[in-house]
């Protein structure tokens, strides 16, 4: 959705009752004075903008502060205004604005008329990041969706079989198990320790002795020096003959000292919720303090992949990742994050897109997590395209079998979805609606909005200013102002030309096996 700064917006609101902008031609300083020559050309009048004015520098160090002009020489172009201005001096000439209207009046007015004009002129809010759970009526919706108009079902598509996917090995179902056995016993604190066959093994991998989880820190021959109880197990004596075994997933490596991927397998009775599709998906240790990288390196000139075009082209990765920690997860295309960090709600689909330059024939592509504490992170289903606009995907069939709780006072979210019939599990929910426009603070704030419905907002924002000017005078010119826009706003919703469009009333469609 396009987006509009405030500094700009406020430009448009308050243009009919007088504006005017330019650069001083003086630096402005610690007392009284604004100065623009260029104003003696425009304005010959001394006195014209005296207390009716407000001027507001909008650059340098004074950025953002506004006075009442008490008085202008149109001789020198001088402002004079009723506070000084912040102390020292501006290093170069400072853009300013100049309205009849107060600006933190107009900040205040639109901050209230966004609660207003809603939700006839809203934020429209896709979102894509929940996944159906076992025998799972409720869902909590997101605290963006303020008002629910279409919910949808996502069937899943499986990378490990997409023939479009051209990672190897997309949905995690192949795994390398490499295996010894001790050849002596164990106590719970020795660190150099004896297998049969240490060949089967490289520094820096990590192996599991019953269910005590070793780092393998160095090799001679068959003795092993380990780093005991890894990844929060504990360190326990184990008897001579028991298996030592690591597991790896085919054409992945992880990055980051300490790291590990683990195989999650399926399970029935109850089902494994960490797996989205398939028998398996992989399962990412992350220490503390460590910055880790999961990553597969497409590679057009090997044999082993798909031989296609990659200068040039367009790079599109999906994944679907579980965590419950936000703001640490993201897709990385050549070392570079290329997607919105994981939201901490669960299941989510990541989307990222990079191209690649003109000489590129591969791409290290994977998951990345930034430093902080130890976490889990869960992936499936990893994709991978070159060339087209969008990342692979497939069609979402509209539902009708919900209501909705409204959120309590002071929740965190926006409320409950109920669904009357049941869903199959591990599959996308997409929701669509609305919510209001975002409030602003300073001049730097942007808002999302579609151009066909800034003017009906401003429009409001300056019928509630006129109202404000008008003091409940219905004799008042203000008065007759406010009346205007007014009409002009309801002229613009009512006619349904503009604003998000009432939706049709659902019906109750019979429950369905999917």
């Amino acid at each position: 959705m396009p987006t509009s700064t405030w500094e700009q917006m406020r430009q448009d609101i308050v243009r009919p009752f007088g504006l005017v902008t330019g650069t001083t031609t003086t630096n402005v300083a610690a007392n009284t004075s604004l100065i623009d020559t260029n104003l003696t050309e425009l304005y010959a009048a001394d006195d014209y903008f005296n207390n009716t004015w407000f001027a507001i520098v909008t650059s340098n160090n004074r950025d953002g502060q506004s006075r009442r002009i008490i008085n202008y020489a149109q001789s020198s172009g001088t402002l004079t205004v009723s506070i000084a201005w912040g102390a020292g001096t501006d290093g170069a000439n400072s853009t300013y604005e100049l309205m009849t209207i107060p600006p933190d009046h107009v900040m205040r007015a639109y901050n209230r008329a966004r609660q207003m004009v809603w939700p006839h002129i809203a934020i429209v809010r896709d979102v894509e990041t929940m996944v159906t759970g076992q025998r799972q009526f409720t869902y909590t919706v997101p605290s963006s969706i303020r008002r629910i108009n279409r919910v949808y079902l996502g069937e899943r598509y499986e990378a490990q079989h997409d023939a479009e996917n051209l990672l190897l090995n997309g949905g995690f179902e192949d795994w390398t198990t490499v295996s010894t056995a001790l050849n002596e016993d164990l106590d719970n604190s020795e660190t150099a320790i004896d297998v049969d066959d240490g060949s089967v093994f490289t520094t820096s991998d990590f192996i599991l002795v019953d269910s005590e989880v070793m780092d393998i820190t160095g090799i001679s021959t068959n003795t092993l020096t380990v780093t005991r109880g890894y990844q929060g197990t504990g360190a326990v004596a184990h008897d001579d003959n028991t298996s030592v075994y690591s597991v790896s997933s085919n054409n992945w490596s992880v990055t980051g000292s300490g790291a590990t991927i683990n195989q999650e397998k399926q399970t029935s009775s109850p089902t494994n919720y960490a797996i989205l599709s398939g028998n398996n998906s992989v399962r990412l240790y992350v220490p503390d303090s460590t910055t880790v990288t999961l990553v597969q390196t497409f590679d057009s000139t090997s044999s082993t992949y798909t031989s296609v075009a990659t200068e040039g082209m367009k790079a599109n990765l999906s994944a679907w990742v579980y965590c419950t920690v936000s703001g640490r997860v993201s897709l990385t295309i050549d070392g570079a994050v290329q997607s919105e960090t994981h939201g901490g709600t669960g299941w989510e689909l990541l989307k990222g897109s990079q191209t690649l330059t003109q000489t590129d024939y591969e791409a290290a592509i994977g998951i990345s997590v930034s430093s902080g504490a130890v976490i889990a992170v869960y992936v499936d289903e990893m994709a991978l395209t070159l060339g087209q606009s969008e990342v692979l995907d497939r069609p979402y069939t509209a539902i009708t079998n919900w209501n909705v709780l409204a959120p309590v006072d002071g929740a965190s979210n926006g409320g409950t979805i109920r669904f009357t019939g049941s869903l199959p599990t591990h599959h996308r929910l997409r929701i669509v609606g609305s919510d209001m426009i975002t409030a602003v603070s300073t001049d730097a704030s942007t808002v999302e909005i579609d151009g066909d419905l800034l003017e009906p907002l401003y429009n409001k924002v300056r019928q509630l200013l006129a109202d404000e000017m008008a003091m409940g005078n219905p004799e008042s010119y203000w008065w007759t102002m406010a009346r205007q826009y007014e009409s002009a706003y309801l002229r613009d919703i009512e006619s349904g030309s503009v604003g998000t469009r009432n939706t049709r009333p659902r019906f109750k469609a019979p429950n369905m096996a999917y």
